[in-house]
């Protein structure tokens, strides 16, 4: 296991597009939240490797690297969660679930005050898988953040598109 400083500006190295988060919804405000995240992409293509604080040993191919498991954010001293999420059907194709004025079904949540916060907003576009749907997630923390990777997890990006359904997570075993 690798532990690196994502803190601030670091996190914007990373994509979670492709990302799965298994959200545990807090009960309140706590100084260190936690998020397990399925399929995070490391563009090593873009920046380069020595940004992301990963030795040439760890990645012997030449590609971007998508992580195939989970792998856990930590984030200190957190001033505010907020959740959105536009539900899906769990079934494939996933559709969008609409009102019954036409409009997509949301949902929102919000924990904790940001008014008088100095913390980095660390945003994050994905999927959560409960409940199911494309999320939108904004963590307001003042202090480190911290991501847990295994490098035995590491594939080439190109390898999970062609075979999303060996790389990716089984969401409802379909």
């Amino acid at each position: 296991m690798i532990e690196l400083d994502i803190s601030k500006q670091k996190f914007e190295l990373y994509d979670f597009t492709e990302s799965v988060i298994q959200f545990k919804s807090p009960s309140k405000i706590i100084n260190k939240f936690s998020l397990d995240i399925w399929g995070i992409i490391i563009p090593i293509k873009m920046f380069s490797i020595e940004q992301y604080g990963l030795g040439n040993d760890l990645i012997l191919f030449d590609d971007n690297v998508y992580i195939s498991g989970f792998s856990t954010i930590y984030f200190e001293d957190v001033d505010s969660i907020e959740i959105e999420v536009e539900l899906l059907s769990e079934m494939k194709p996933h559709e969008h679930i609409y009102q019954y004025d036409g409009s997509k079904c949301k949902i929102k949540k919000k924990w904790g005050s940001n008014s008088s916060s100095e913390g980095y907003n660390y945003e994050i576009f994905s999927s959560i898988d409960w409940p199911f749907g494309s999320s939108f997630l904004s963590i307001i923390a003042s202090g480190k953040a911290t991501l847990e990777i295994e490098p035995e997890r590491f594939i080439p990006l190109n390898q999970y598109i062609l075979n999303t359904s060996k790389y990716g997570l089984n969401i409802n075993g379909d």
